[in-house]
């Protein structure tokens, strides 16, 4: 056997690791999956309060009880953030986790460690906006149904991702180069400017322009034969 098996071997029969592998089993069947297959299907952030705070009263139940995941028939009616019925794949990793909960003395107190950190975690810094009498809860129904706020970050990661495509294909593109062609490409640039970029002090001015941003740019970037790296990927 390698190094990598016999350390594998050892750390699957190693209770403390045997009990922190089923709690995160545990919080990613009945919370992470169910709170972002909702989230994903309701795009409007300012609209999702109540759910937010469903899940914390949700992790507060697991906290005061965390017997609910561990003891007994864990019921998706009381075990998950959506009361929805478990799909197979859940069914089959439950079954597993209750085979292997005997032996592992100190689950319960797993559980309300890891929710207590979710929970505080989730409350304080990922939903702040939130709480009552923040900038959230203060809007009223008419600004939330004219407001829009994405929920999710997919725009940013699929630039990033974007911006690593590009670069396999354009080595050589600087990101200056490459956030002016994403950017132009999904704001419809080109078609502003046919239709409102009409006159030729238009397009002088436009060149000027970028020829004095490429020059910024030019002077920011760091000189390779010293190993700099690049400032920052600012997507």
């Amino acid at each position: 056997m390698t190094n990598i098996e016999v350390n594998f071997s050892v750390g699957i029969e190693d209770v403390p690791t045997l009990t922190e592998l089923c709690v995160l089993t545990l919080y990613n069947i009945a919370v992470s999956r169910p709170f972002m297959a909702h989230v994903r299907t309701h795009d409007n952030i300012l609209k999702l309060e109540a759910f937010f705070e469903k899940k914390a009263s949700f992790l507060e139940r697991i906290i005061q009880n965390p017997k609910i995941w561990t003891e007994g028939n864990i019921t998706h009616e009381n075990g998950s953030l959506d009361g929805r019925e478990w799909d197979e794949w859940s069914l089959e990793v439950i079954a597993g986790v209750k085979d292997l909960v005997p032996g592992l003395p100190d689950i319960n107190h797993g559980v309300t460690a890891f929710a207590t950190g979710a929970r505080t975690t989730f409350v304080e810094r990922f939903s702040d906006e939130f709480k009552k009498g923040g900038g959230i809860d203060t809007l009223t129904e008419t600004e939330r149904n004219e407001l829009y706020f994405s929920s999710t970050n997919d725009a940013n990661e699929g630039g990033l991702g974007s911006w690593r495509r590009g670069q396999a294909g354009r080595p050589a593109e600087t990101l200056h180069k490459f956030n002016a062609h994403f950017t132009s490409a999904r704001n419809h640039t080109s078609t502003f400017m046919f239709h409102k970029l009409t006159q030729d002090e238009d397009a002088v001015y436009l060149m000027r322009t970028a020829r004095e941003r490429d020059h910024q740019q030019t002077l920011m970037l760091p000189c390779r034969r010293y190993g700099v790296l690049h400032s920052r990927i600012g997507l």
